[in-house]
């Protein structure tokens, strides 16, 4: 598995985010058909590696985003929480087989957005962004 796959499936096993979100949880962006709420999107906004003398380490730094919406600030301050609780100072195995060093998170803001659909209802958004330090496959050469 890649580590967006590992991610993915450990964010969709966490209790208390499923519980919040069911199955709205995209990677990449969500569909222009959602209309449940509250739905979170993760996408990875930047990567970069580790090198030493000789070549690249095993160590990489990814940062994904998480977009919270929601129709109320409750619920959107509930699901940005539980996305915090499971990643913020995690260490260990995630998922099939990424060893992670560390996750930091990075930032949190927090708007409101007028509604998509035309409506009067906002909608509420919250940005987290998270650094995942893990290890990942070093490239061999002959």
């Amino acid at each position: 598995m890649t580590f967006k796959a590992d991610l993915y499936t450990y964010l969709n096993a966490n209790v208390a985010l499923t519980a919040l979100v069911v199955d709205r949880f995209y990677p990449g962006q969500a569909p222009e058909t959602v209309s449940n709420y509250p739905f979170v999107v993760m996408s990875r906004i930047s990567s970069e590696g580790s090198h030493h003398m000789e070549a690249a380490t095993k160590v990489a730094i990814d940062t994904y985003q998480f977009d919270v919406w929601a129709i109320t600030d409750e619920s959107r301050e509930a699901v940005s929480e539980a996305i915090r609780e499971a990643l913020d100072g995690f260490r260990g195995i995630m998922g099939a087989s990424t060893e992670i060093r560390r996750i930091i998170i990075k930032n949190q803001l927090d708007t409101i957005i007028d509604a998509r659909d035309g409506s009067q209802i906002p909608n509420f958004r919250t940005v987290l962004d998270f650094d995942f330090i893990y290890n990942r496959s070093v490239p061999t050469f002959p």
